[in-house]
């Protein structure tokens, strides 16, 4: 039996077909981060409307800090940046938690609400909420209540962040 001149296929062009339809189909299926509309943002002091003194630094200085963990954007300061997030801190409470069998509070919950605006350049309105909360717990005789408000303004940082930039 005589088989001929004829020549099978490589196995590169067989495949050929497939190879398109999978890179077709991986640029339908490909995820991407949003980017923000500035390279760096600045963030004044927060302003206080509660009565607590010692809000305003710990408040700036963790969402400071929270930026710096994200890293999508610089920080700069206020008036050379192309972001400000603008923060005010409109109530902090301290509130008992649990009682020991003595009736003596043996846990406090502290909650720090804030409003929060993120401004371009211009002046235009990006992203704004006015009621972000945080809470967190200390246990009194063993912790500072500064261990508490420390905590919370640490879990308001991020939820900040997190809102501000997560839809970019």
């Amino acid at each position: 039996m005589k088989t001929g001149n004829k020549k099978m296929p490589s196995c590169g062009l067989m495949f050929w077909p497939g190879w398109l339809l999978l890179l077709g189909l991986a640029g339908c299926y490909s995820f991407h981060s949003g980017r923000l509309p500035f390279k760096t943002m600045g963030v004044p002091v927060a302003a206080n409307a509660t009565g607590d003194y010692r809000l305003p630094d710990l408040v700036t200085k963790s969402v400071l800090a929270a930026i710096t963990r994200d890293g999508s954007v610089t920080q700069a300061e206020p008036e050379n940046s192309e972001g400000v997030m603008a923060i005010v801190i409109k109530s902090y409470s301290r509130d008992p938690l649990k009682y020991s069998a003595q009736e003596v509070v043996s846990e406090y919950k502290i909650t720090i609400t804030a409003a929060v605006t993120v401004k371009n350049d211009q002046g235009k309105v990006l992203w704004e909420n006015l009621a972000l909360s945080a809470w967190s717990t200390y246990l009194p005789g063993q912790e500072e209540e500064s261990v508490g408000i420390g905590k919370a303004s640490d879990k308001l940082a991020e939820e900040i962040i997190r809102q501000a930039f997560e839809n970019w």
